[in-house]
């Protein structure tokens, strides 16, 4: 199954080697605002063959994600996406979080194709709605 987000990061680590079909990989969380606030965060992880591929993402950062793989994992009982930077149909920009940049195309800090659309009424509306959502996560978990 493919899936598409819209969420805000909630946690992100470091680009490590990874055995397998992929030289490296890197694991993120990310969550949008419908979600309860006790839930897990989606967990997204990304394999690719050169580091310069990978999202470059910071927490409270949004994402927007086309066509990356849904997989139900058994043993935890969650959803997990899995991202191939080599296949060129998955695509993902990244968004600046912070509150104080414009909610349009100019807050896009990083692409993985420069061929990516926003729109600015809709790309616009979920930037705002998501900036809002993740700024009131961390006044719920982080409340001094």
């Amino acid at each position: 199954k493919q899936g598409y987000i819209y969420g805000f990061i909630t946690n992100t680590l470091d680009i490590k080697p990874c055995k397998g079909r992929h030289n490296f990989s890197k694991q993120i969380r990310i969550r949008d605002a419908t979600l309860p606030w006790d839930s897990d965060d989606l967990q997204i992880m990304f394999f690719g063959d050169e580091i310069d591929q990978f999202p470059d993402v910071r927490e409270g950062d949004l994402m927007r994600i086309h066509r990356m793989d849904i997989n139900f994992r058994v043993g935890v009982n969650n959803f997990q996406g899995v991202f191939d930077l080599t296949k060129s149909f998955m695509t993902f920009i990244v968004i600046d979080g912070n509150l104080t940049i414009p909610n349009n195309k100019e807050c896009v800090r990083h692409a993985s194709s420069q061929n990516y659309s926003f729109d600015e009424l809709v790309d616009g509306y979920f930037v705002k709605y998501l900036k809002d959502a993740c700024r009131i996560r961390q006044e719920k978990t982080n409340p001094d």
